[in-house]
């Protein structure tokens, strides 16, 4: 017969069969109940392929992948215990609370044999002893949204939300792979006599985040309580439903051994996370000067989507990534980004991202440590292709004017004005500052498209600019005239002959 996805209540009639022994002997069903240890075994296919659920030996529909729920194993005890009536001299393991919460109980010293607890779906439990004292509780997590099947789920049982707090809460990754759907423990006591069982009690003094961190997906988080938490404020013996998901996200595009390890390579390797002592002043805002805790630098000129999929990767580490070793572990904080309505990038408060090109400055928004927006002007990046014979010229230099200025400031007058970049500084310069390959060798400025009002123009409207690429010796002189308009890229060429007049 084809593998159901889950054992339940419905079929459990037909997909389950008691065992005579346990897997310590030789098995010949996927439930074993342990009368002598008090143990109830989940024989799953992974440990015996084949059992008979009444027409011979077959596929064993119980798996690790897809597990059993609560309420299937209580009503296959309820089913066996009515014709087999050696079972009937011993107290029964389970019993529910509340079915439709997937609340359920183990009793009378009952328990379930080790990980098999992995193996329960859609419920969570509390395990008494045979005085009826508590020795555990397992609290059930089912994701929500669509998680892919390769992807690892996680949990961490957080003191609160705090980044103090959740850089100490240990990850602790679901037993299988895709959705999650898993119960974790919440609290141990051994005064009953449960060696195993650990002593804590998380019910109420933790938070419970769900979370999901795939390299080409977004970053999935969901947690149990507090503002924007799923409402569940007691982490007891029954299941909820987590808003947890995940969707391709445009850093599927990346090689993730590129961007993040042993094989690195640049600009990733110039992408690094450092947190200060003291909070640094960030400035080029069109708001006032902010401060940051948290820097990102970005030594090689990586553009915002490779930053976008350093940082992805990153958040998949449980290990230290600060360059100050403060202890900054991204798997257990915080995202460091979201995505806005519009689109941008928004790191976190009090993250800032050094050096983004100019082409991308109005995909990303900064929050700085005291929740104040910081946005960056409307800078134009300007990419003019120059020849390789003007780059190559020694002696060549470049040169940029408003062509049409206020009053006398025009090009090819002596009011000439010489065009400024985003940063204040002239664009003019040699060709030794060409950069790109050959055949593709380019000079790249900035423009403050809504702050320049140089020439005695007003800021914010369309710009035309000449930008003058003259050799001496080794090129002759270009010129390319660049209407300059509120658009983040602008590309144009002077491409300079090889000289032949000297």
């Amino acid at each position: 017969m084809a593998t159901p996805q889950l054992i339940t209540r419905t079929n459990q009639t037909t997909l389950l069969v008691q065992s005579t022994q346990g897997r310590a002997g030789t098995p010949d069903g996927n439930i074993f109940i342990d009368t002598v240890n008090d143990r109830i075994e989940i024989i799953t296919a992974e440990e015996l392929s084949q059992v008979n659920l009444g027409s011979g030996l077959e596929a064993n529909p119980l798996t690790n992948a897809f597990g059993i729920t609560l309420q299937a194993l209580y009503a296959f005890e309820r089913r066996i215990r009515r014709t087999n009536t050696s079972l009937r001299k011993f107290l029964p393991g389970t019993d529910g609370v509340f079915q439709f919460a997937g609340a359920w109980v183990f009793e009378n010293g009952i328990k379930l044999a080790g990980t098999d607890r992995t193996k329960i779906r859609q419920s969570g439990w509390i395990e008494y002893s045979a005085t009826r004292a508590i020795d555990r509780i397992y609290f059930g997590v089912r994701s929500l949204n669509d998680i892919q099947p390769t992807s690892q789920p996680y949990i961490q049982l957080s003191a609160s939300q705090s980044e103090v707090d959740l850089l100490a809460a240990a990850p602790i990754n679901a037993s299988r792979l895709g959705p999650l759907d898993e119960a974790f423990q919440v609290f141990g006591s051994t005064a009953n006599g449960d060696s195993g069982a650990g002593n804590f009690d998380f019910t109420t003094s933790r938070v419970l985040f769900s979370k999901v961190r795939t390299f080409g997906y977004t970053q999935g988080v969901a947690f149990s309580k507090g503002v924007g938490g799923s409402g569940v404020e007691t982490l007891q013996g029954f299941s909820a439903g987590f808003g947890l998901g995940e969707v391709l996200s445009p850093t599927s595009t990346f090689t993730l051994s590129q961007v993040y390890g042993g094989s690195a390579i640049s600009p990733y390797t110039g992408i690094l996370f450092t947190r200060f002592a003291s909070p640094q002043t960030k400035t080029g805002f069109v708001q006032a000067s902010g401060l940051f805790t948290d820097v990102i630098s970005n030594s090689a000129g990586a553009t915002l989507a490779q930053i976008r999929a350093r940082m992805d990767a990153w958040m998949q580490l449980d290990t230290d990534i600060d360059t100050n070793l403060n202890g900054f572990k991204p798997k257990r904080a915080a995202r460091l980004y979201t995505i806005d309505d519009v689109g941008r990038l928004r790191p976190r408060q009090g993250l800032f991202i050094e050096n983004v090109p100019t082409a991308d400055q109005q995909s990303v928004a900064f929050t700085d440590n005291s929740g104040n927006l910081k946005t960056y002007p409307f800078n134009v990046q300007v990419t003019v292709f120059v020849s390789d014979a003007w780059a190559n010229d020694p002696n060549a230099w470049y040169q940029c004017m408003f062509k049409d200025g206020a009053s006398t400031a025009d090009f090819d007058t002596t009011g000439a004005v010489i065009v400024n970049n985003a940063s204040g500084v002239p664009v003019v310069g040699t060709s030794s500052a060409a950069t790109g390959s050959t055949g593709s060798k380019r000079i790249v400025f900035s423009f403050d498209y809504d702050g320049n009002v140089q020439a005695g123009l007003v800021a914010g409207i369309d710009k035309v600019v000449v930008f003058l690429a003259e050799g001496d010796g080794g090129a002759q002189a270009a010129l390319a005239e660049i209407t300059i308009t509120r658009q983040s890229t602008i590309s144009a060429q002077a491409l300079s002959e090889a000289e032949t007049n000297i």
